[in-house]
């Protein structure tokens, strides 16, 4: 799974559509991959006006999981950089 840091956060990693397949799919895929490890805690689906998202922890660190429904983003969030790059070494591992 394709991810890069958001050149406009150091604390936003976003899930990169290289296949091209349909967002919500892709979207599956990710949640599937997190709820799979014994590592993801994730909380259930809470909807917003523009995006759906879920509350997680990697290792005891939080993030959110945001999938813009307007820009269908996948983005992950976190409060350190550290959680961010846990998430990202989790999912290059898939």
């Amino acid at each position: 799974m394709d991810t890069f840091v958001s050149s406009n956060s150091p604390y936003r990693l976003c899930v990169k559509n290289v296949g091209r397949i349909d967002d919500s799919v892709l979207l599956e895929q990710v949640l599937s991959h997190l709820r799979s490890s014994e590592r993801i805690c994730l909380d259930k689906k809470k909807i917003g006006p523009s995006e759906d998202y879920w509350d997680g922890r990697i290792d005891n660190h939080k993030f959110t999981l945001y999938f813009d429904i307007d820009y269908l983003d996948i983005d992950f969030v976190a409060d350190s950089i550290s959680t961010i790059n846990l998430l990202s070494k989790f999912l290059k591992a898939k």
